[in-house]
């Protein structure tokens, strides 16, 4: 920063008229400094911003090292402190940092972080959703920058998931015995039909009760049929 100012300054003075003289040049130098002052002011709006976003978010520079990366993504993805003793790490060692943890599940660590970096210099915005070891499920979001680099988003999801998996089950299933309801077999049978059309091997099998149904009226408040 010091070296940029000295150069601004410079460029600055040599702006200045000679006839202005030390005149010129402390106007000169005031202007820059009302420059720099607006400049910090907007990076302490952009920090206030990148802390206040709803879910984790981090930037990586041309080189792939991290240069952002705010408290909701440490606390999401669970980062440890030693993870950043020696400032932002880079993201071949955030891969591979995943990989040692079980964060990609099995395989070699050497291989997962190869394969994502490998996607990575593709340069191409991406989504998908990621299940950590711990059950929670995270949407990822990628999108390349222009000079390089790359800005990503993490969401919990896993509420949004379990609702979506709730609603679609309690579609699908009577409400009383949990089994799967007509709808759920029709679709199955649709499905099944289709493939016997292509030469696939299908079965069904119907089984009835005679008089169930005044059994199943008459008792079910009692026994939970």
């Amino acid at each position: 920063m010091a070296m940029a100012s000295r150069g601004a300054v410079g460029a600055l003075e040599a702006s200045v008229p000679a006839r202005l003289g030390t005149a010129g040049l402390a106007e000169a130098i005031g202007r820059m400094a009302q420059l720099v002052e607006h400049s910090r002011e907007r990076i302490r709006l952009l920090e206030a911003v990148i802390e206040n976003f709803p879910g984790g978010v981090s930037l990586f520079d041309q080189d792939l090292n991290m240069v952002i990366c705010n408290q909701r993504q440490r606390t999401l993805l669970d980062y440890p402190d030693d993870l950043f003793a020696n400032g932002y790490p880079s993201m071949e060692m955030l891969f591979r940092f995943n990989a040692e943890r079980g964060e990609y599940g099995p395989g070699e660590v050497e291989l997962h972080v190869a394969r994502r970096l490998a996607l990575v210099r593709q340069r191409e915005a991406h989504v998908y959703e990621r299940t950590r070891p711990n059950g929670t499920i995270v949407e990822v979001r990628g999108m390349p920058i222009d000079g390089g680099g790359f800005v990503t988003t993490y969401f919990d999801v896993t509420e949004q998931r379990r609702d979506q998996a709730t609603i679609a089950h309690m579609a699908h299933h009577d409400a009383l015995t949990d089994l799967p309801n007509r709808m759920l077999f029709s679709d199955r049978l649709h499905s099944a039909v289709a493939l016997a059309r292509r030469g696939a091997l299908m079965a069904v099998h119907y089984l009835d009760l005679d008089k169930f149904k005044p059994v199943n009226d008459g008792t079910r408040p009692a026994t939970g049929f």
